[in-house]
């Protein structure tokens, strides 16, 4: 069985509380109702199916972003296509 750790996360949670109703914006903030344990509340990375917390713990992410994240995080085909039109097409460039 894994064991999680969510020190580093719980901080930045105390941190945000003061600032932030809750400490979290939409959907997790109403799960402060739930155990802090259960799950993470701060994000570090992500790659694949799979994202990490602040605490380093490894999770796949079975709701996949809500959906728009059909092929995984960081796929390098779609992150190639995305910075292309970036590129191509930043208003910056636009003078």
């Amino acid at each position: 069985m894994i064991t999680y750790n969510y020190r580093k996360s719980n901080e930045l949670l105390n941190r945000a509380k003061k600032v932030i109703p809750n400490g979290i914006y939409g959907h997790l903030g109403l799960a402060l109702l739930w155990p802090n344990d259960a799950y993470p509340f701060f994000g570090d990375k992500a790659e694949g199916a799979y994202f990490w917390d602040v605490d380093g713990n490894r999770f796949i992410d079975y709701l996949c972003a809500f959906g728009p994240i059909i092929l995984g995080y960081n796929d390098p085909v779609v992150d190639a296509a995305a910075l292309a039109a970036l590129k191509s097409s930043n208003c910056e460039q636009c003078t």
